[in-house]
């Protein structure tokens, strides 16, 4: 009986080692698992706030989307007046530097004009004197009347 109370004290002895330590195993297991939920509840609540964000964002992305469209026809559209207003401006200045073209040749036209003016200017009063001076020449010579010069 000794032997058998001796082995079954050894049993029991080896049975508590086993209880501690499963139920050491056991505590850490529920720690674990606690830190899991933990981990779990954490994670949870991060994806819904980036759901909520990826959700905000979409409605960004739509609204921007559209106004981002809209910028970009506002933008063809400035493209296209600026391509019109250039080419009328080139027009513009080409029709201007015709302009400037027919207008020097009209002032070179005008400067040749006043300068035939100014000799004939000076050639009528050339003439004019020399045939004036020739006229009361001729009539301080015969005294003024119709008297023909003598031949």
């Amino acid at each position: 009986m000794r032997n058998e109370y001796a082995a079954l004290q050894a049993q029991l002895s080896s049975a508590r080692t086993n209880v501690e330590r499963l139920t050491l195993r056991l505590e850490d297991a529920q720690t674990a698992l606690a830190e899991k939920e933990q981990l779990n509840n954490d994670l949870q609540q991060e994806k819904a706030a980036l759901k909520v964000q990826v959700g905000k964002w979409k409605s960004l992305d739509d609204r921007g989307g559209a106004e981002v469209e809209e910028l970009h026809k506002q933008r063809v559209a400035l493209e296209d007046q600026i391509k019109r207003l250039e080419s009328r401006l080139a027009e513009e200045q080409s029709k201007a530097s015709a302009h400037e073209n027919a207008s020097q040749k009209e002032h070179k036209k005008i400067v040749k004009l006043q300068q035939a003016l100014e000799e004939q200017t000076v050639r009528g009063l050339v003439g004019f004197s020399s045939s004036s001076f020739l006229n009361l020449s001729f009539i301080a010579y015969y005294g003024g009347g119709k008297s023909e010069p003598p031949q």
